[in-house]
């Protein structure tokens, strides 16, 4: 959903097809991620980074350095889809997937206190983990 690895309509049409209880948001990212763009290293391979992708000097694509917020505004923008399958797609699935939604995933008394709040457009505005803010905006 980064609009390197998939084009938007093939992520419209998984999502169309999949419904919204079988789609998890994910980056990607490598270890350039929040770096300037550049020659770095990935597994021993220098690869080149321009904006939100990866290439090997042969062209081909290494990765992506897409932060969740960026890819969840992409997913938005090619599918259209509301707030609520968002908060679905970037977390409430993978928890569930990964058996951790007893503790993850969701706002609820007893699971752990991580939330990301955003903004109408997708923009990060504060962060808290296990209820200590890390990031505010």
């Amino acid at each position: 959903m980064d609009g390197i690895h998939l084009h938007p309509d093939v992520v419209k049409a998984t999502y169309e097809i999949k419904g919204v209880d079988n789609v998890i948001a994910i980056t990607d990212a490598m270890r350039a991620k929040g770096l300037p763009d550049g020659k770095y290293d990935l597994g021993g391979q220098e690869v080149i980074k321009v904006g939100k992708e990866c290439r090997i000097a042969t062209g081909s694509l290494a990765g992506s350095v897409a932060e969740m917020d960026f890819v969840v505004r992409n997913f938005k923008h090619f599918t259209g889809a509301s707030m609520r399958d968002l908060v679905k797609i970037s977390s409430e699935n993978a928890a569930k997937h990964l058996e951790i939604f007893g503790r993850k995933g969701s706002i609820a008394i007893g699971k752990d206190a991580d939330i990301v709040i955003v903004d109408n457009d997708i923009n990060v505005e504060t962060t808290i983990c296990r209820g200590v803010v890390g990031y505010q905006k």
